[in-house]
């Protein structure tokens, strides 16, 4: 019979919901043990490249002052193979006893044993987002700069781990629309394992089949007019996936596209077939992160330049509401909300917010991925998810460079323990 640990997994990583943030809540959720892993991508030299753990029930309880674990990630991969510069996103895989860390500047992943804090593999892969697959046979790497999709063949009991196939996307410049920008930027896995949707660095979205015995290729493809740059975020619930394309520029909308899982290789060259439906975001930029509330009615985006949290109704795909990142009575703060998941008992959500020096995903000219105070935050979920507040901030400033704050917190999940 399974346990009520590996049913309450089985339900949050398969069953409802998917990909980038995503929970859902067993009778007895309330009691679940849980911990909140924040990354920090700032420089080893400075103090960063270090994962922070918290207690998630400690971190609520201390309105954020709860002080965490701390793992040098740096020192870790340096000592079995290549030294990881840049983590920049981290996953679980189903049952939370592996993360998959990519690294963006050593072109290099990690996967860390959750339980003994111990890196198992150190794999020259170089992969902007690295997504465990629902099922746990797979890792499947997006790499933007070679264009490449990698599947590695996971085997997370006997810590082996395979590159078993590899998918070049070069020649989908159709897709894009933009002379041959296909750099893959993030997997969304369906539930199913069957089926991964991937962004491009130029805009458009392949649709691409990773099952297990076959081949990976490609199945879908949209071109810029129906799906613009630059996508990352997305999430499933039920049949739906919703993927998001944001940008930093206020003269130019953010827009979360939904797509039906139904419709998967119906859509077989651009302009082909049913095409997802766009939501608007309006006041809203740079639009990233992405979880879906219990039990699976709302799904919150945390956007960046915009310091703010759009709510999105599934039952009507419209957007219903927006949540502030700030505290009442402290309109100065700007957390830049970034990547983020949800707590077990659905009461929370927990955001990475971002340093004054954004190593990633920052223009210059909008200083979009920029914020004041990096470390974690913590929003309590209302109204079953449609309202929401920010309830605190556990504020991590441990790089530095000439005493200017280098700290750039970036990727984030909940580890269920």
């Amino acid at each position: 019979m399974m346990s009520t640990r590996h049913a309450l997994l089985w339900i949050r990583n398969i069953a409802v919901v998917l990909v980038m943030g995503l929970s859902t809540v067993a009778h007895n959720a309330q009691a679940m043990q849980y911990e909140v892993w924040a990354i920090d991508q700032s420089d080893a030299a400075t103090g960063g490249a270090k994962v922070y753990i918290y207690d998630g029930n400690q971190l609520i309880d201390s309105n954020c002052t709860a002080k965490p674990e701390i793992v040098d990630l740096a020192a870790a991969s340096k000592a079995t193979g290549t030294e990881g510069v840049r983590p920049h996103m981290n996953l679980f895989n189903r049952d939370h006893t592996h993360m998959a860390i990519s690294h963006t500047a050593s072109k290099s992943l990690l996967v860390l044993n959750a339980a003994h804090r111990r890196v198992v593999a150190n794999l020259p892969i170089d992969a902007h987002a690295a997504f465990p697959t629902p099922d746990d046979t797979f890792i499947i790497a997006a790499d933007i700069g070679d264009k490449l999709i990698t599947r590695i063949r996971s085997d997370y009991k006997n810590e082996k781990y395979t590159v078993e196939d590899t998918l070049n996307l070069s020649g989908y410049g159709g897709a894009s629309g933009t002379g041959g920008k296909t750099g893959p930027v993030c997997p969304i896995v369906t539930a199913d394992s069957k089926h991964m949707y991937t962004t491009l660095n130029g805009g458009g979205l392949l649709v691409i089949n990773i099952e297990d015995g076959k081949p990976m290729s490609v199945v879908d493809v949209y071109n810029t007019s129906e799906v613009a740059a630059v996508g990352c975020g997305g999430i499933q619930v039920a049949d739906k996936v919703y993927i998001k394309s944001a940008t930093p520029d206020p003269e130019t909308p953010d827009h979360v596209y939904v797509f039906d899982t139904d419709d998967i290789g119906k859509h077989p060259s651009p302009g082909i077939g049913p095409r997802p439906k766009s939501i608007v975001l309006d006041n809203v930029n740079d639009s990233h992160g992405a979880i879906v509330t219990k039990p699976g009615r709302y799904v919150w985006f945390f956007n960046r330049d915009s310091n703010n949290v759009t709510v999105i109704d599934t039952s009507v795909d419209q957007v219903v509401n927006t949540i502030p990142a700030t505290l009442t009575g402290n309109s100065s703060l700007d957390l830049a909300p970034d990547l983020a998941d949800i707590a077990p008992n659905g009461r929370y959500a927990f955001t990475t917010t971002r340093g004054p020096n954004p190593r990633t995903a920052n223009k210059p000219k909008y200083m979009n991925a920029a914020g004041n105070r990096p470390g974690v935050a913590a929003f309590k979920i209302t109204e079953a998810g449609k309202n929401g507040e920010l309830l605190c901030t556990a504020d991590i400033t441990s790089s530095k460079k000439d005493g200017v704050e280098q700290t750039d917190m970036h990727g984030l999940r909940v580890r269920i323990k």
